[in-house]
């Protein structure tokens, strides 16, 4: 079975431009979470090596 996160994305994503919703109270009025609207990828380099020197500065 797929997922129908990219779906429900869509859904939301029109319901927040006709009638000018944040996310949040588009998603609360379909009743879906609203991590389904957040799409998780990898850090970029510039994050990565953000990250890296603050844990070498707090060690």
């Amino acid at each position: 079975m797929q997922s129908q996160a990219p779906i429900k994305r869509q859904v939301v994503g029109f319901i927040r431009q006709q009638f000018k919703l944040t996310e949040l109270r588009a998603c609360r009025v379909l009743r879906f979470w609203r991590s389904t609207q957040r799409l998780y990828r990898n850090g970029s380099g510039e994050e990565k090596d953000l990250a890296l020197g603050l844990a070498l500065i707090s060690a």
